[in-house]
């Protein structure tokens, strides 16, 4: 089970991302206040697959 990023990399996309959406946001809704720290990232806690082959597995027993 994993809640929180895997590595750096990982935080530093999702924080890129959510300033983008930001962004995007600011571009399509000129009220919305831009804050530029971006949204907070979120994970969930689902099992992760050992390799690479049974995924679909995993996502209908995580969705039961």
């Amino acid at each position: 089970m994993h809640d929180h990023p895997l590595d750096d990399l990982r935080r530093s996309l999702d924080t890129y991302v959510g300033r983008v959406i930001e962004d995007m946001l600011k571009i399509m809704i000129p009220t919305f206040d831009h804050k530029g720290v971006g949204f907070p990232s979120r994970y969930a806690k689902v099992p992760k697959q050992p390799n690479d082959d049974n995924c679909e597995i995993y996502v209908i027993k995580f969705m039961e």
